[in-house]
Formats: structure tokens, sequence, C-alpha cells
């Protein structure tokens, strides 16, 4: 019976993350902002290139955001490399969610969870993709700060003495 359950929330967990990177491929190729929220970076990144200083003072051209300009330094580098202004920051927000599952996921190992457990705690954090507002995958700081932090907080556990 547990294999059968362990088979069950393993093949749940992999339906939400198949989901979750069928609506992001879809959504990846819309060229337009989803939300007022996911333009700020990428103009961030804009006025950069136009030589801006990361945080002058606003004006009609460009008025920088309260985050960290790491997501516009990102995207800025795309643009260097000739790719379209949006997706870049929809690629990072994927990758980063990705990189949140699999540092979940090593976390959840580490701790002595069973490798159900490992994918019940990624198919939980896929689950809310609807209750978080579909963010995971746009062009927002909020994906890449995830990602950053759940890899930061596994490289850290995994350094403890024991």
């Amino acid at each position: 019976m547990l294999v059968g359950l362990s088979a069950a929330v393993i093949g749940a967990a992999l339906a939400q993350l198949g989901l979750f990177l069928i609506a992001a491929f879809f959504r990846l190729r819309t060229p337009f902002a989803f939300e007022w929220v996911e333009q700020y970076s990428t103009l961030h990144a804009l006025s950069m290139a136009r030589g801006w200083p990361v945080y002058g003072p606003p004006s009609l051209e460009a008025t920088s955001t309260v985050y960290t300009p790491a997501m516009a330094y990102m995207i800025l580098f795309g643009l260097k490399l000739g790719l379209p202004a949006m997706q870049i920051g929809r690629v990072i927000s994927i990758l980063s969610i990705l990189l949140a599952q699999l540092s979940l996921y090593r976390l959840v190992r580490r701790e002595g969870g069973t490798r159900t457990m490992g994918w019940l705690a990624i198919g939980l954090f896929l689950g809310s993709y609807v209750a978080a507002n579909r963010v995971y995958d746009m062009a927002r700081v909020d994906a890449s700060a995830v990602g950053f932090f759940a890899l930061g907080l596994t490289l850290v556990s995994g350094t403890r003495r024991r």
C-alpha cells in the first residue's frame, strides 16, 4: 500500500511540474507584460542599457525600482547578447523556480526525508502556483529571490557539523 501511495505522490508532483512547465512555455512566448510589476525589471535593465545610473533620480524616461538591481543586471546581460527583453526575465524566473525545486528536494533528502517526501515538497510548492497569483514564471524579482534563497539555504544547511 505504501508503494502505491508513494507512486501517487510522486506522480502528482510530476503532474504539477509538467503543468507548470506547460504554462511557463506558453506564457514565455508572449512579448507583453502580464501585470504592471512584471515590466519594471525589464524597464530598469533597458534604462541601464542606455547608460543611465542604476538608482538615478526619477524622470519621465526612467524610474528606478525599490528592488535590488540583480535581476536588472541579468536581463541587461541577456540584452547585450541580443535576446528579447521580456523573455529574458521570464527565462530567469523559470530557471530560478526550477533551481528552488532542486534545492528543496536536496534539502528534504539531506534532512532525512525520503524521495517521496522530496517530491511531495516539490508538488506542494508548485501546487501553490495559482494561489501565488501565477507569478513563478513572470519577469519579476520574486522568483529569482526564491531560487537564490533556496539555494543558499541548501548550501548553508550542508555545512553544519554533525
